[in-house]
């Protein structure tokens, strides 16, 4: 299995899906831009593991407290995230869709499947995320003040 396997499964998809073979570079990492959606892959060479990952956006900090509760509702389970992760990435308050999987026993179609699912639920999220912003006025700028109390 590992690094091998990793590297041969990225060729195969490459070359079927017409972007040329596709290579991990020494650190495991492999990106693709698929529609706009730039879909990372990171190799963990200890456990054999893959994460799948992607920036969906930034989530404005007077909506970070009204946001959160519909992404992590979203997270319950996976069911509205094909079993992915919602996340923010702090210093730069990016929503982040990571997905975990081991690369044993997965061949060629199944790896397609994965990434395309994952490329579609970055897509879903990046799109729900634009969506939520429009969405919230100005008046919710007086949110991030909810709980500040002038205390004497």
């Amino acid at each position: 299995m590992g690094i091998d396997n990793f590297q041969h499964l990225l060729a195969e998809m490459g070359t079927k899906a017409g972007l040329g073979e596709l290579k991990a570079d020494d650190t495991g990492f492999c990106a693709i831009n698929a529609d706009n959606i730039v879909c990372n892959m990171q190799y963990i060479f200890d456990t054999h593991a893959l994460y799948i990952f992607g920036e969906l956006g930034e989530i404005p900090t007077h909506l970070m407290g009204k946001l959160a509760q519909e992404f992590l509702s979203a997270n319950l389970f996976g069911i509205e995230t094909g079993g992915g992760t919602l996340a923010l990435e702090k210093e730069s308050r990016q929503l982040i869709f990571g997905y975990h999987t081991f690369l044993e026993n997965i061949d060629g179609p199944r790896f397609e499947q994965i990434l395309e699912n994952c490329i579609n639920y970055m897509e879903l999220w990046k799109e729900n995320l634009a969506r939520m912003i429009k969405g919230h006025g100005a008046d919710d700028l007086l949110d991030q003040y909810q709980f500040t109390h002038i205390r004497g």
